[in-house]
């Protein structure tokens, strides 16, 4: 039997109390899994299917139906997240048992979206989105909160299949750089008329940027000032 001092005797049942008391003190509850999602700005679907966690299970953990997911699942999830599984568990502590409300107490932010289809007489145009005035306010998503000048888009066509489809919500984020492979609402100006385009963009090697449609081989040239703006959508919602 391994025998210690006294000092060290005292010392190892001091760890013990503060371990003990910790742990009374700190309860888990994976409910806090979606708080931690919603913190990175990353969608349950994208969560489970990066993790390998069936998101039936996922949305299960969520809601606390499931209130103690095994071992492997919780550290599928936080590799998936990026985080340590000591990370993860500090983020499910001392969350309230019961669901919060949905705007914990906040006035919900609200952010203009775009959806008349207009037909600019321009074969380059197809599909554009009329952009002076905006049809609707929708709720702000968690990750556009605080975002000066954030709006939604409503797909016009099939231009973008199998990527999104015709009535999907758009989220875009106008801070972020635009990056090769991003999806992208360009901004046009044509006879005076504003209006906005969605496609993908792709920069070179050197540097030069297209933007593509996916259902065809159509495809526009950046070049200098030719577009408003180029703005980077950030997440999208499935038409149901």
């Amino acid at each position: 039997m391994l025998k210690m001092n006294a000092p060290r005797l005292i010392i190892f049942e001091t760890l013990l109390e503060i371990m003990e008391t910790k742990r009374s003190d700190a309860e888990i509850n994976y409910r806090g899994i979606k708080r931690l999602r919603e913190q990175l700005g990353v969608s349950q679907l994208e969560l489970a299917e990066k993790s390998g966690v069936n998101q039936s299970l996922l949305s299960k953990y969520e809601r606390g139906v499931v209130k103690n997911p095994p071992h492997s699942a919780l550290v599928k999830l936080a590799e998936a997240a990026g985080v340590s599984l000591d990370e993860l568990n500090a983020a499910c502590t001392n969350v309230p048992l019961q669901a919060e409300p949905i705007f914990a107490g906040k006035k919900p932010e609200f952010i203009p979206q775009y959806e008349m289809v207009i037909n600019l007489d321009n074969p380059n145009y197809r599909d554009a989105i009329f952009a002076g005035q905006a049809v609707t306010q929708v709720q702000a998503a968690s990750y556009l909160e605080k975002i000066p000048n954030a709006y939604a888009l409503k797909m016009p066509s099939d231009a973008m299949k199998p990527r999104y489809r015709k009535g999907d919500q758009l989220f875009v984020n106008p801070l972020l750089p635009v990056q090769d492979g991003d999806d992208v609402a360009v901004g046009i100006a044509s006879n005076g008329i504003e209006a906005i385009l969605i496609r993908e963009a792709r920069i070179s090697a050197e540097g030069v940027m297209t933007l593509h449609t996916l259902d065809s081989d159509e495809f526009l040239e950046v070049d200098g000032g030719s577009f408003e703006f180029i703005q980077v959508i950030l997440r999208s919602v499935r038409a149901r």
